[in-house]
């Protein structure tokens, strides 16, 4: 795997992925295909860029004080102000559906990023 700090123009590409968030279709368009362009030119994937969710989720682990439970990770994640709605029914969901003994391994891997992602960085 190439040494993906070195080998793409991190600035333009974070960029594009913020252009990403546009309510303006065109804009979405030619942001998506500026990333696509920048991994292209370095010879790079998605997949040499971003870790495995399990790899994320553990780090995320390390880094917090000890392991928490998934729901300890939803309850942290609601308590956050500025989450979105989406984000936020979708997490009472998981929790009802938790407390109900039901949840997808797609979903506690989905949560744990989200947590990773939200609170801990």
């Amino acid at each position: 795997m190439t040494s993906p700090e070195f080998a793409y123009d991190r600035a333009r590409l974070l960029d594009a992925l913020a252009r990403l968030g546009s309510d303006d279709e065109e804009t979405v368009l030619a942001a998506a295909r500026a990333a696509g362009a920048i991994l292209a030119t370095a010879r790079l994937g998605w997949d040499d860029l971003l870790p495995p969710a399990a790899a994320a989720v553990e780090a995320a682990d390390t880094a917090a004080a000890g392991p928490l439970d998934d729901p300890a990770r939803i309850a942290a994640l609601l308590a956050l102000p500025d989450l979105s709605a989406d984000a936020r029914e979708t997490l009472e969901e998981m929790s009802r559906d938790m407390a109900g003994g039901t949840i997808p391994d797609a979903d506690r891997t989905w949560l744990r990023a989200l947590y990773a992602r939200l609170v801990t960085a």
